[in-house]
C-alpha cells in the first residue's frame, strides 16, 4: 500500500543483557490507476457561423468511480451550449452533471458527483454528451481539447485520464477576408475593409459582407481585420 511500512524485528540473543535489533523496511507503492476517455466523433464539422455539432465522451474506468471533473477548451469562434449537456448510460439518476464557463475564455469546467456515493458503470459506456455551436469564423487546424480529467472512487483515491483532442472544421460559403468576392484574400480586400472601418464604405457595398469576419478579428475594430487580411495576403502558409 502506498506510504505503508512493514517492519520485521529479529532478536539475535534473548538471554543477553543487550539485544541487537535488525529492522528491514520494505515499502511498496501502488501504481497509479488510469482511466481512458474517448470522443465520438473524433472530428466535428460545423456549417457557417452558427452551425452546431454534438460530441459524446465515453469512459473506461475501474470499478467504484463515483465522481469526475475535467476541463473542455474550445477554439475562438466556437462555444459549448451549456444547457445541452446530457448524462450518458454510465451515469444514473443519483449523479448530477454540470458544465459551466470558467474565468478563462473558451474553457468550460465539467463536474459529475453522486448524491449517494453511487458508482459509475465499470465497463466502457457513454459518460456524457454536449453540443458546440459556431459563433464566428474558426481558424484552420482548430481543436476541442479535453484536459485535466480526474476521477475519484469511494475511498477518495483519484484516477486520471490522458488528454484528448477533437478536430474542428468549418464549412463557409465564402473565404474569410475575401470581401470583394474574387476568390482571393489580398491587399485589395484589406483596403476595402479599412474603407468600411473609416466610414467611407458600407457593408452593403461589399460583394461578400460576411467575409469581413476573419479568425482573430474584431467586429468593433475593423482595422484589426484589415491588418489580419494584409498579413494573410503575404503569408507563405495560409492560416485558413
Amino acid at each position: 500500500r502506498t506510504g505503508s511500512n512493514f517492519v520485521f524485528i529479529k532478536l539475535d540473543n534473548a538471554d543477553a543483557d543487550r539485544v541487537r535489533v535488525t529492522i528491514n523496511v520494505k515499502t511498496t507503492e501502488q501504481p497509479a490507476t488510469t482511466c481512458t476517455l474517448t470522443a465520438e466523433p473524433t472530428a466535428v464539422e460545423v456549417e457557417g457561423t452558427d452551425g452546431e455539432a454534438t460530441v459524446a465522451l465515453s469512459l473506461t474506468c475501474p470499478e467504484s468511480t463515483v465522481a469526475a471533473s475535467m476541463d473542455i477548451s474550445v477554439p475562438e469562434g466556437l462555444e459549448i451550449v451549456v444547457a445541452s449537456a446530457e448524462k450518458g448510460d454510465m451515469l444514473t439518476a443519483t449523479h448530477s452533471l454540470t458544465v459551466s464557463e470558467t474565468e478563462t475564455s473558451g474553457v468550460y469546467r465539467v463536474v459529475i458527483i453522486s448524491s449517494n456515493n453511487g458508482a459509475f458503470t465499470a465497463e466502457q459506456a457513454e459518460l456524457f454528451s454536449f453540443r458546440v455551436k459556431a459563433t464566428g469564423v474558426i481558424a484552420s487546424g482548430a481543436k476541442i481539447e479535453v484536459s485535466d480529467a480526474s476521477f475519484s472512487d469511494k475511498s477518495g483515491l483519484e484516477k486520471e485520464a490522458d488528454d484528448i483532442d477533437i478536430d474542428v472544421t468549418q464549412t463557409l460559403a465564402y473565404k474569410p477576408g475575401d470581401v470583394d468576392g474574387d476568390g482571393d484574400v489580398d491587399e485589395v480586400d484589406a483596403q476595402l475593409i479599412l474603407q468600411v472601418s473609416a466610414g467611407l464604405k458600407t457593408l452593403d457595398e461589399l460583394a461578400q459582407p460576411a467575409a469581413i469576419n476573419v479568425p482573430g478579428g474584431n467586429s468593433d475594430a475593423l482595422e484589426v481585420n484589415a491588418q489580419i487580411v494584409l498579413k494573410y495576403s503575404v503569408a507563405a502558409e495560409k492560416p485558413w
